[in-house]
């Protein structure tokens, strides 16, 4: 370098025709599925009939879960939970800010004035 002179340096790179512009998605289509997702396996496992008794896989564990909460063992308080929580709906909980509750309203394009 002439003179003792810094050379300078940008950080940035030069644009080219593919690159990306400010707001774009680089994946615009999203991530391709990879598969059945474990919920849904789950879901038809439960739909199969049980090879024992020949319920339904979801009225076997259903009762075994019952049977489970209505004992001494140390699993009761836990099965009696999870049979609380998939049979009896939480209550709606209501959304509220600092001067009450938040109306949300949903319209559609058309009927926006």
């Amino acid at each position: 370098m002439a003179d003792g002179a810094k050379q300078r340096y940008s950080s940035k790179r030069k644009a080219t025709p593919a690159s990306w512009k400010p707001g774009q998605s680089g994946n615009p289509k999203g991530r391709a599925p990879t598969g059945t997702a474990i919920a849904e396996l789950f879901r038809g496992v439960m739909e199969e009939r049980d090879y024992k008794s020949r319920k339904p896989r979801v009225v076997a564990l259903a009762m075994h879960l019952y049977e489970i909460a209505m004992g001494d063992g140390k699993d009761a308080v836990a099965a009696g939970r999870a049979l609380l929580e998939w049979s009896v709906p939480k209550p709606a909980q209501a959304i509220t800010g600092d001067n009450g509750p938040i109306e949300i309203v949903i319209r559609r394009a058309s009927e926006a004035k």
